[in-house]
């Protein structure tokens, strides 16, 4: 299986903004993309994360201000992508941290064009545990509302974080992640640690720049090794 987040706006086109996206006016550019994905002999293994943390204001495909062009663009591009490639799937893709007061998930763009609902989580711009997964429009209610549309989860993007916002080298947020994916009944299709010390958290556990938190890099190779 890969994911392959998709921007919704064509970096290159200037003239690009959701109302045009779902106009059909840039429907080159993701019919092209569906066509080379689908030459890849293997499309059914590919999912497309199209405009992901759309709840968040710092990618020009916010949906914070007009979550109805956000549906209407995602929708249509699903629709010229699966037209080329329909064995293409498709993440719908929410950020543990968006934009206060702005729900989520009245910018879901409904079942027919959603294959996999996932949440990055990284451990900052919280106060603990407790608050990841009772926030409104935490974990838990992220959870319910996977369950009640019936598709599985993924968390596309997760870790620790040692920026001034993170709470640095926690073991114990490894631990409740692993204990979050592992529920009993939880539909969790895939994981994946932000390995790297770019975007921000600068928290990667293996490679050599896997310097910063030692005791969360242990703690997750004896959680997730083979066997666990």
């Amino acid at each position: 299986m890969e994911t392959i987040s998709i921007p919704l706006l064509p970096k290159q086109r200037g003239d690009a903004n959701l109302d045009a996206i779902a106009a059909g006016q840039h429907d080159d550019t993701f019919r092209k993309l569906a066509h080379n994905l689908g030459s890849t002999h293997n499309p059914a293994r590919i999912v497309v994360r199209l405009g992901w943390e759309m709840n968040g204001t710092w990618f020009a495909w916010s949906a914070v201000d007009n979550p109805g062009s956000y549906i209407n663009a995602f929708r249509h591009v699903v629709s010229v992508m699966h037209r080329e490639a329909p064995q293409l799937r498709f993440e719908w893709n929410v950020a543990s941290s968006g934009a206060p007061n702005f729900d989520w998930s009245n910018a879901y763009p409904g079942d027919d064009a959603v294959d996999v609902i996932s949440m990055d989580v990284y451990d900052q711009y919280n106060s603990g545990w407790s608050d990841i997964l009772g926030r409104p429009g935490g974990l838990r209610a992220f959870r319910s509302f996977a369950q009640a549309h019936h598709k599985p989860e993924a968390y596309t993007e997760w870790s620790v974080s040692t920026s001034k916002h993170g709470h640095g080298d926690a073991p114990t947020f490894i631990e409740n992640m692993h204990a979050w994916f592992n529920v009993p009944g939880a539909n969790v299709l895939y994981q994946a640690y932000w390995n790297t010390n770019a975007g921000g958290p600068d928290a990667a556990i293996s490679g050599p720049s896997a310097v910063n938190v030692p005791r969360s890099s242990l703690k997750y190779r004896t959680l997730f090794s083979s066997g666990h």
